[in-house]
């Protein structure tokens, strides 16, 4: 099977399932990461955080949607984020971010104040390890095994 067939076996997937499935999904992809998952209720905007290095606080947020992820939820991503005292973020998408969305989030790693940093990645990067280099950019220490251990969660949540 190619490698292009799996990756959209995985996309219908996430989008088959209900909103308290994708909520377990999003936590199960913070503890991956070696983080801590919020609650399970409305986020506000969050699913979690987990320490990378030299401390830094690192918050995640999980869209398991159809479509583009929208510039409304990348500043409220942004907004709890601050919030939680982090000054780094990952956001994950099944198919990314939408033009403006992607602007807003180049402006921010090239913010001279690095009032926050936030990176993108999609699932088919993190499952196909393209994925590095960002997660790199924010601080998280053990970026080799996230790719793998994100991998596992979904097999296991078949």
């Amino acid at each position: 099977m190619s490698s292009v067939l799996l990756l959209r076996e995985y996309e219908a997937f996430f989008l088959d399932r209900s909103n308290a499935d994708k909520q377990a999904l999003g936590q199960t992809i913070v503890t991956a990461f070696g983080g801590r998952p919020g609650p399970n209720s409305s986020d506000g905007g969050i699913d979690g955080w987990f320490c990378g290095e030299n401390d830094r606080r690192i918050a995640v947020q999980v869209k398991l949607q159809s479509g583009r992820v929208g510039r409304p939820q990348m500043q409220a991503f942004k907004t709890a984020a601050l919030d939680l005292k982090a000054k780094h973020g990952v956001f994950i998408s099944v198919y990314g971010f939408s033009r403006p969305t992607r602007q807003l989030i180049n402006s921010l790693l090239h913010d001279k104040t690095r009032a926050f940093q936030c990176v993108d990645i999609t699932i088919s990067q993190i499952l196909m390890n393209q994925h590095l280099d960002a997660l790199r950019l924010v601080g998280v220490v053990d970026v080799d095994r996230v790719g793998t251990l994100v991998g596992r969660a979904f097999e296991t949540a078949e």
